[in-house]
């Protein structure tokens, strides 16, 4: 019996030596992801996607891919000593253990670039987050959410608006 005891005290040991599993993109749950629709011509889109890291480490999103445009990027909101605001683009996202991103409009969200065709109410856009490691396939759907006082851009789109920003 002392034998077992001692094997069992050895294992647990060497077990809680171990690291913990690194958390990775695919651990993330998503909520509340929709995508503003576009008008015809107009080659830029925006996204909006809350990612929930319940894991106890965090996880770092270094690639960002919708096969509905040729690129799409983080982008956050800042305002400048001017009182201009200004577009960011964050070259990566990191949500710590536990928490979330939420994108919004006039916070974080995601740019799509050079869309192949514009974003119709009712469409699914497709977009592919990655940690270097893993790969998370999230589908957005296409919705009018102005009456919701949400404009198809995170700036704004209201007659007569002049949004200030700048990449």
């Amino acid at each position: 019996m002392r034998l077992s005891h001692n094997l069992l005290l050895t294992t647990l040991v060497a077990l809680l030596a171990l690291p913990a599993a690194a958390a990775s993109v695919s651990d993330l749950m998503v909520h509340g992801a929709w995508a503003a629709p576009t008008l015809p011509g107009q080659t830029t889109g925006v996204a909006y996607v809350n990612l929930h890291n319940a894991q106890d480490a965090p996880v770092t999103l270094t690639g960002l891919q919708s096969p509905e445009a040729k690129r799409a990027e983080f982008h956050t909101h800042t305002m400048d000593a001017h009182g201009v605001m200004r577009m960011e683009k964050q070259p990566s996202l990191t949500i710590p253990a536990g928490d979330m991103a939420q994108m919004q409009p006039g916070g974080l969200h995601i740019m799509l670039f050079d869309l192949r065709a514009p974003l119709k109410e009712g469409d699914t856009l497709h977009l592919l987050f990655s940690d270097g490691s893993a790969q998370l396939p999230v589908d957005v759907p296409v919705e009018n959410r102005r009456a919701e006082g949400h404009g198809a851009h995170p700036m704004g789109d209201k007659p007569g608006d002049k949004p200030h920003h700048a990449h």
